[in-house]
């Protein structure tokens, strides 16, 4: 009786496990946390960082990653675009060299608007660019972020286009 009794506890678990979490899209796994007001989703290929506590993925072969993370607004910070300039100009504060590489486009975060912009700076001896897509949900920022070496950017945006396409909000 008791084994019977396990087994059917087991297996009420494992359905619950999997009726209750979001299954990942073809070829990728998830990267956020229960905890997370999202599902962050990064290619197979791609490892999940869970030491920082963002949700955040990375490739072991040059560390190109992505991470998103999110941040209530305040009285000053209420639209996209006010989260640009204002994020813009911090950025220039604390890179060496900050580049504006492009212009703020208008996009979609997993199936929300969103703007994305990008820029470059050196960090030491390498030069690093970033790509930051930004929605905003409620009275939060969501903030995705591509981060590589200048040279190895391109190379990764087909999968960071598919990571940035399969975003889901709870």
């Amino acid at each position: 009786m008791k084994k019977i009794l396990a087994v059917i506890l087991c297996a009420l678990m494992l359905l619950c496990f999997v009726g209750c979490s979001e299954n990942a899209p073809d070829g990728m796994k998830a990267a956020s946390s229960e905890n997370e007001a999202f599902y962050l989703y990064i290619p197979t290929t791609w490892t999940v960082n869970s030491s920082g506590g963002t949700a955040s993925g990375y490739l072991v072969t040059d560390y190109s990653n992505v991470s998103m993370t999110c941040m209530l607004m305040d009285e000053g910070l209420t639209t996209l675009d006010e989260y640009v300039t204002y994020t813009k100009a911090a950025l220039a504060e604390v890179l060496k060299d900050y580049e504006d590489v492009g212009e703020v486009t208008k996009t979609k975060l997993g199936s929300r608007d969103a703007v994305s912009f990008e820029y470059s700076a050196w960090s030491g001896t390498v030069n690093y660019k970033w790509r930051q897509v930004v929605t905003l949900r409620s009275d939060m920022f969501y903030i995705l972020t591509y981060t590589s070496t200048v040279e190895n950017f391109d190379s990764h945006l087909e999968e960071v286009d598919k990571i940035i396409e399969n975003v889901k909000f709870k």
